[in-house]
Formats: structure tokens, sequence, C-alpha cells
């Protein structure tokens, strides 16, 4: 099978189930991550397990990195808010 025939059934099985849901853990006030995080509960309806926003001052403007963190959750770090949104995107 072709990998883009893969895709939309993979996609078909994912939104079979209503059974999983994705936490968003943020105290974000920026507009800009508002509205990514909305996206991404959208977007990631379907999936199962935690995700946690937190600013990292130790990073440079702008960046952004996804990590793992020791609780299960995905995190998503960024020096400021822009980067924050470019992390979840």
């Amino acid at each position: 099978m072709s990998p883009a025939r893969t895709i939309p059934l993979v996609s078909m099985l994912l939104f079979a189930s209503s059974a999983f849901a994705v936490e968003v853990m943020h105290s974000q006030s920026d507009p800009a991550v508002k509205f990514a995080v909305e996206d991404l509960k959208r977007i990631l309806a379907p999936v199962e397990g935690r995700i946690v926003l937190e600013r990292d001052v130790s990073l440079p403007t702008q960046q952004w990195r996804l990590k793992t963190r020791e609780d299960g959750a995905l995190g998503i770090y960024g020096r400021d808010g822009m980067a924050l949104a470019y992390g979840i995107y």
C-alpha cells in the first residue's frame, strides 16, 4: 500500500474513537498562544495525553523545543508567546 493511501486510513482510525482526549495545560495570556491552543485541541481531539506549555527564558528569542517530561506529558517550551505558538504549530 502506498503512503498516500495509508494516511487517510490512519486518520479514519484515529477519528473513529471518541474516547480519547488531549489535555493542554497552560497559563498563557498571549492571544496568539490562546488561538494556537484552541487549534491544537481541535486537531488532537482524538489523541490521548497531556501537553504542557511553559516559558523557558534560556532559549533564544522566538525559539522553541519539544521534550517529553518526567510525568509523561509532552512539554512545549518557548522563550515567549510567539515561540510557544510556533512550537504548537
